[in-house]
């Protein structure tokens, strides 16, 4: 029975643990935009806020802020415009 090559082996193992922290570290910094601005990536939950306009019959409606917030935010919440 023949052995397999040890020096492809270990190339390829290094080639993968290369590939795997330039890969890492792709995601967890990346640059925002044209500007070049370095953002972190958050590791924790995920916390949006999106802006949100609701129009019936082309009307803008007036979203009360302060909906879903006590104790603990309701996982759908409003705040003020600030």
């Amino acid at each position: 029975m023949e052995e397999p090559p040890k020096k492809n082996t270990k190339a390829f193992v290094i080639t993968g643990i290369i590939l795997v922290l330039a890969l890492g570290i792709f995601f967890l910094i990346r640059t925002d935009g044209p500007t070049g601005n370095t953002v972190a990536v958050p590791q924790g939950p995920i916390h949006w806020h999106p802006h949100l306009t609701i129009k019936i019959d082309g009307e803008e409606q007036t979203i009360p802020t302060g909906i879903g917030i006590g104790t603990v935010h309701m996982p759908a919440h409003t705040h003020d415009a600030d």
